[in-house]
C-alpha cells in the first residue's frame, strides 16, 4: 500500500500521491494544511452561540465581541445555574462587557397570587413583558379592546370566566397559561350596531358556546337532557 505524501499521514494515497483528506484540501484550498481553527465544530454547540448570533444579526454587539464569539464568551462567564438569560442594561446601548446582566427567566406562581398579578410581577422580575405586545395588537385588531379595557374587564370578574367561574387551565407548550378568551356576539357585530363584546370566558366554555353556534335554545335543551339523565 502507497502512503499518502503527507509526511506523518499513515493512510492510502488515492490521487496525486495523497490520500482522500488531503487530496481533496489540495483541491479546495490550494494546500494540504488543516484549514479549520482548533475551535471549529464547538462554536455553533455552545450554549451562548444563539445569543450571540442573534444580536449580531441585529447588530447589538460592540465591536470587540463582533471580532470574536470567543472574547464575548469569556467576558460574561460563567453563566449561572438556573434558567437565566442575558440582557441588556441599557437597551439603547449595544450588548458589551459593561451592559449586559444575567437575569432569571422563570418566576413561580404563588397560590394565592391572581393571573393578571403573576403577569405583572413576572414582568417585572424579568424585564420583558411577555407576549404582551402581540396580545395588545390582537385586542385592537380583533375586538377594538386596548390593554387596559381588557385589564378592566378581567379585574372585574375576578380573574375567572364569567360562565364557569374558574380561572383559565390551557396551557402553552412552555407550561404558560392561555389568557382569558374575550367572548363576543357575531350578529351584532357583523350588523355594525356595536363590537357586540360580552365577556371574558375560558377556554373550554368560549368554544363550547361555539359548538352549540350561540344558540340559547339549544343550549336550553342541552341542559334538559342532562337533568333529564342526571342521576
Amino acid at each position: 500500500m502507497k502512503k499518502c505524501a503527507v509526511e506523518g499521514c499513515e493512510k492510502e494515497a488515492r490521487s496525486r500521491r495523497y490520500c482522500q483528506t488531503h487530496y481533496m484540501r489540495l483541491h479546495r484550498h490550494g494546500t494540504v494544511e488543516a484549514g479549520r481553527p482548533d475551535w471549529y465544530g464547538t462554536k455553533a454547540s455552545h450554549p451562548l452561540y444563539v445569543t450571540y448570533k442573534a444580536a449580531k444579526q441585529e447588530g447589538k454587539l460592540c465591536d470587540a465581541w463582533l471580532a470574536d464569539f470567543w472574547d464575548f464568551v469569556g467576558d460574561v462567564s460563567p453563566i449561572p445555574e438556573g434558567n437565566f438569560r442575558l440582557r441588556r442594561k441599557n437597551k439603547d446601548l449595544p450588548y458589551s462587557k459593561e451592559n449586559v446582566e444575567w437575569k432569571p427567566i422563570e418566576v413561580s406562581k404563588a397560590p394565592d397570587e391572581s393571573e393578571l398579578e403573576y403577569r405583572r410581577r413576572r414582568e417585572a422580575v424579568t424585564g420583558k413583558k411577555r407576549g404582551t405586545y402581540t396580545h395588545a395588537k390582537g385586542l385592537k385588531a380583533n375586538h377594538g379592546l386596548t390593554a387596559e379595557q381588557y385589564d378592566a374587564m378581567h379585574k372585574a370578574q375576578g380573574g375567572v370566566c364569567e360562565i364557569c367561574g374558574k380561572p383559565e387551565t390551557k396551557s402553552r407548550a412552555n407550561g404558560s397559561l392561555f389568557r382569558l378568551s374575550v367572548d363576543h356576539c357575531h350578529k351584532t357585530r357583523q350588523s355594525g350596531k356595536s363590537n357586540g363584546i360580552r365577556g371574558l370566558l375560558c377556554s373550554a366554555c368560549n368554544i363550547g358556546l361555539g359548538k352549540f353556534d350561540d344558540d340559547a335554545e339549544l343550549l336550553r335543551k342541552a341542559a334538559a337532557y342532562l337533568e333529564k339523565y342526571r342521576e
